[in-house]
């Protein structure tokens, strides 16, 4: 299998700054959603269709592309999507550069647009990582050293278990517009905006507005997400991809009139 060379992506990391394109360091993930995927000759590859996110430590895992451009009409390209770690790509002020070649995109780990594979996985993490020549960069986030079998699992795998059944990967798209309580499990908002700083590959702060009516008079506070809870509504339901979930501060909203707000962790 043909994959991406080390020293295409090197020079692809470097492009921004070599080109002088500086880009503010954070952006709205809305603005992400929707950008033009070029190689390093400017090509148009296709767009982002979406983030997945891990709202267990805010990385922006992959970006969420389909192609098109000079792979329009390829019928085993244009059905489906492909996880891009965020990392293979760099943001300059025109596009997201990813330094791949139009005969090796066929072979690119990619899945049915209807049908997502479980991205938290470590199998399917180790393999797209692999083919894009990001293997250590993703030993360093901290897969599992090893796989437990089910048995394994029973016996001592608690929290592995829970990780598995639950998950915290979740779509940009889907947290946009998701319900925010307090601590209290009063109603405060809805998430507006998430705040992707893109050179760190992570979601730094979501956008809090409460107060107001019908708009008018609204208080707009950043919060963290280390002090924002994933949950769901029903006990049953996975959190993972997921639109039937919520988020709960870990603080009260006089807190957050306050201005009582925690720091990053």
């Amino acid at each position: 299998m043909n994959k991406p060379s080390k020293t295409r992506n090197s020079l692809a990391l470097a492009l921004g700054l070599v080109t002088g394109l500086a880009l503010a360091a954070e952006q709205q993930a809305e603005d992400i959603i929707g950008m033009e995927i070029h190689n390093s000759r400017g090509e148009k590859l296709g767009a982002v269709e979406d983030l997945a996110v891990d709202w267990q430590d805010g990385r922006v895992a992959y970006a969420i592309v389909s192609y098109g451009g000079i792979f329009q009409g390829a019928m085993d390209v244009e059905d489906k999507l492909f996880a891009v770690p965020a990392r293979a790509l760099t943001m300059t002020d025109e596009a997201l550069v990813l330094d791949i070649e139009a005969d090796q995109i066929q072979e690119a780990w990619g899945f049915d647009r209807y049908d997502w594979p479980d991205l938290e996985g470590d199998e399917y993490a180790a393999q797209v990582h692999d083919w894009y020549q990001l293997r250590q960069d993703w030993e360093q986030q901290g897969p599992s050293e090893n796989v437990p079998t089910e048995t394994e699992v029973e016996q001592a795998g608690v929290e592995y278990l829970q990780r598995q059944a639950t998950g915290t990967m979740q779509k940009a798209t889907d947290l946009d517009d998701m319900q925010i309580v307090d601590v209290n499990g009063e109603e405060i908002g809805e998430v507006d905006e998430l705040i992707v700083d893109w050179e760190q590959g992570q979601v730094v702060r979501v956008p809090v507005e409460f107060g107001g009516f019908l708009g008018l008079g609204e208080t707009e506070v950043d919060v963290p997400i280390s002090a924002m809870t994933l949950k769901a509504k029903e006990a049953s339901t996975p959190l993972r991809f997921s639109k039937d979930n919520y988020l709960q501060l870990e603080i009260s909203r006089d807190d957050l009139e306050a201005g009582n707000i925690p720091q990053p962790q």
